[in-house]
């Protein structure tokens, strides 16, 4: 039988390379936190090559972090602190990004398509969303007020 540990966990500053959080088996133990990750300290992680679809992040703080090639399809992002946050290859299709924080992140080829209750004003303040996809009437406000977001970033 499982412990049904709910403390909070503090992954700041770890580093997890090709994890897949979806799996729920028994020596699974990612798998296993994975409902579990709401207000988890993330800050400074790096995580590349993981499946993160459906994980529930709301007031998850990523700050600083660094994901690589991330599933997070329909994750509740809900409240999460992506403040200088570095996003490069990530799918965040039907995620929750109500109040989500992003200021300062980095939007690299990020699927931002059919999210729920993303605003301009969340966008407004990122540092770069060059080849991100966003809808259409979405990347229409982006290109009247915030053109430059949409530029490839100077190094």
């Amino acid at each position: 039988k499982r412990n049904r540990y709910r403390g909070k966990l503090n992954l700041k500053q770890c580093y997890l390379g090709c994890v897949n959080l979806q799996r729920d088996g028994d020596q699974d133990i990612l798998g296993y936190i994975k409902p579990y990750l709401n207000s988890t300290n993330l800050s400074g992680v790096a995580i590349v090559f993981a499946d993160l679809q459906n994980a529930d992040l709301r007031n998850a703080n990523l700050q600083k972090a660094k994901l690589f090639e991330i599933d997070l399809r329909d994750a509740n992002l809900f409240w999460a602190k992506l403040q200088m946050a570095d996003l490069q290859e990530v799918n965040l299709q039907g995620a929750n990004l109500q109040n989500a924080y992003l200021q300062d992140a980095i939007l690299l080829n990020v699927d931002l398509r059919n999210t729920k209750n993303l605003r301009l004003n969340q966008l407004a303040v990122v540092k770069s969303l060059y080849r991100s996809q966003l809808d259409p009437e979405l990347r229409k406000q982006v290109e009247e007020k915030y053109l430059h977001l949409l530029e490839k970033p100077v190094e």
